[in-house]
């Protein structure tokens, strides 16, 4: 009987593949207005900041990598140089240090009435990281803001906020609960309707 024998293979596999890598998304808003800024900024500007955080963490669950999306919607009565945008670390009233730049890069033109700056910033670094995890654990300590040529200390400012963000069990539950109630609306609106005289119309 003659033996057959088959090379062994050495199967070779890398790190990404050793390591089952996670994405974290959470989305938070500011809303704009001169008035946050301290001092008050004599602008007429208002805006809202929408801002989603993308955390690449690993198997342990420790931050590898975030990008930090910037979408802003700026409103202006008179034209503005705009400078940069960070999100700083302060509660309100507080003017506190730049923990991430908006990425605005060289100074934008802005002309009166709406206007959109979208920007991403990659944060890589270990003291980075550890900003970005303190944010998702408490963003009301931190607030976003513009600067312009007229007001170099910020024309609008914004403390964050997180928005709700529902998975698709809980925006079912929601739906299911709106039926209910509209369903509950209807046969209320039968008896006050019977209760007055009034014969429903028959739907074919």
């Amino acid at each position: 009987m003659k033996r057959i024998c088959l090379p062994m293979l050495a199967l070779v596999l890398s790190p990404a593949v050793l390591s089952a890598e996670s994405l974290q998304t959470m989305n938070y808003q500011a809303q704009l207005t001169p008035s946050l800024e301290n001092p008050s900024a004599t602008a007429d500007a208002s805006g809202n900041a929408s801002i989603a955080i993308h955390v690449r963490r690993d198997d342990e669950g420790k931050a590898l990598a975030a990008y930090v999306d910037f979408n802003i919607h700026y409103e202006l009565g008179q034209p503005q140089t705009l400078l940069a945008m960070h999100i700083h670390k302060a509660l309100p009233g507080v003017n506190g240090p730049v923990v991430i730049s908006g990425n605005l890069g060289t100074s934008i033109s802005a002309d009166v009435g709406p206007g959109r700056i979208f920007r991403q910033t990659v944060v890589d670094t270990e003291s980075g990281l550890a900003v970005v995890e303190d944010i998702l654990k408490n963003p009301g300590n931190y607030y976003f803001n513009m600067h312009s040529a007229a007001n170099p200390g910020g024309i609008v400012r914004g403390q964050l906020e997180p928005v709700e963000q529902l998975t698709l069990l809980e925006m079912n539950k929601k739906l299911e609960t709106m039926a209910a109630d509209l369903s509950n609306v209807e046969l209320l609106l039968t008896k006050l309707a019977a209760k007055a005289g009034f014969v429903p119309y028959p739907v074919e």
